[in-house]
């Protein structure tokens, strides 16, 4: 507001400049009266409000087979969300047939012909048409993708010759890399939640409260001169000592695996043949038998 009129504008038309559209989206202003600055954080509010802060303090990703029960409702906890979609891998799968891949192909042709912004909006409503506990089905996307491109050919977009099919392989790759477990997965700022987190009902209440306590986090970073207006949020919360590029369950996991070493031969690795003849115990000891620096007591 102090902005607008030491630019000399008049109160009564400050709140049309706020109101003034740029986007077809209703909810776009020409004007983001967000504040660039961290020191906000320390700013005295009401308790529970969330400051409107031009950075990425707050991260939420979903990553989801959209074809899955219950995918429509994970995606109903907040407005501003990271997607990553784990669909089918088969170089000739049709999206006319798989309900994910026609989401995933709809996604990038709205992405090409308007922006990400309106494709994100369109996901949005295929979801929505879907009933509570239900899945969402290629019938959901070409409603949506005939109401908004009446004179496309929706089968020239979701078909097996598509051209809209790009990264569509990555998210399976990226879900992959991360060592997570079963989908859905959902992680705030690269925390995962727990299973019982998940629930729809339960999860807008869950990230609420994770929202509240990293800002008491960063606070006390900013405080501490720890994090500046100038620094990268991402980068920061990734350099912190507790956190990992990804999550290894190999090595993370409570369970542990141990090696049998309890057999005793004379066999090595190098006479292969009669290694695959051998069974779980007897390998562990080839193995060892094979290794100068592995020895058994």
């Amino acid at each position: 507001m102090a902005g607008l009129r030491s630019l000399q504008v008049d109160t009564a038309y400050i709140q049309d400049v706020l109101k003034l559209n740029v986007q077809p989206s209703d909810s776009d202003y020409a004007v983001d009266i967000r504040n660039g600055a961290i020191n906000e954080l320390l700013r005295p509010t009401f308790p529970g409000v969330i400051r409107q802060i031009r950075k990425n303090l707050h991260n939420l990703v979903v990553i989801l087979d959209p074809a899955q029960e219950n995918s429509a409702e994970l995606l109903n906890v907040a407005e501003m969300i990271g997607l990553v979609f784990v669909v089918s891998e088969e170089d000739d799968v049709d999206g006319t047939e798989d309900a994910g891949v026609a989401l995933v192909r709809a996604y990038h042709y709205i992405c090409h012909e308007v922006d990400s912004q309106s494709a994100f909006e369109a996901v949005i409503t295929m979801f929505n048409q879907v009933a509570t506990g239900g899945r969402l089905s290629v019938g959901d996307v070409v409603k949506v993708l005939e109401k908004r491109f009446p004179y496309v050919e929706v089968s020239s977009i979701l078909g097996g010759d598509s051209s809209y099919d790009a990264n569509r392989k990555e998210g399976r790759s990226y879900y992959a890399q991360t060592g997570m477990g079963p989908l859905p997965v959902v992680m705030y700022n690269g925390m995962p939640f727990q299973r019982e987190q998940l629930d729809p009902d339960e999860l807008e209440t869950v990230t609420m409260h994770k929202i509240l306590e990293t800002t008491s986090f960063f606070q006390r970073a900013v405080y501490l001169g720890e994090l500046a207006t100038d620094q990268d949020v991402v980068d920061f919360i990734m350099n912190q000592p507790n956190v990992v590029p990804r999550i290894n369950p190999r090595v993370l996991a409570t369970s542990r695996t141990y090696l049998d070493l309890s057999a005793t031969n004379n066999f090595f690795v190098d006479d292969y043949p009669r290694f695959m003849t051998l069974d779980t115990a007897q390998r562990s000891s080839a193995v060892a038998n094979s290794m100068n620096y592995m020895t058994k007591k």
